[in-house]
């Protein structure tokens, strides 16, 4: 499995008295904070401008691996549902709506839908587009 490198700068955050790290990509200090302040999830940024291993892209899985990595993915998309909702970049039917993320991928767990091809390639689709609107922890190519 390859990590993707990009630039950027880890960051924490305070939920609930609790403090939690991430990241934000960008190419400058001040791109970085304009995306911070977009998360608005109230990170500091705790490093320089540097080199950061990015999240893995699941949404490019084999069917196969992609189903027998359901829980590590469901998790994540959880994350970026968080980072996407609080930037008003996804609404809250894409996530967990009928046909949303995290409730297409508790389906997958549960059995409940066909684990055909179509499905899968729909979800991961959805994946994607969740990748996409969690602004500052994908490259964008």
């Amino acid at each position: 499995m390859e990590i993707d490198r990009a630039r950027g700068v880890y960051t924490s955050y305070i939920l609930n008295g609790n403090k939690y790290s991430s990241y934000i990509l960008g190419n400058s200090i001040k791109q970085i904070k304009y995306i911070s302040n977009l998360r608005n999830i109230g990170e500091k940024i705790e490093t320089k401008l540097q080199h950061i291993n990015t999240i893995e892209d699941y949404s490019n899985l084999s069917d196969k691996a992609f189903l027998e990595n359901l829980p590590v993915i469901t998790h994540l998309a959880c994350y970026l549902s968080f980072i996407a909702l609080k930037s008003k970049t996804i609404s809250i039917e894409e996530v967990v709506g009928d046909e949303g993320i995290i409730h297409e991928l508790a389906h997958l767990m549960t059995d409940s839908i066909q684990k055909d091809k179509a499905t899968i390639k729909r979800i991961k689709i959805n994946l994607r587009n969740l990748q996409k609107c969690a602004i500052g922890i994908f490259p964008s190519h």
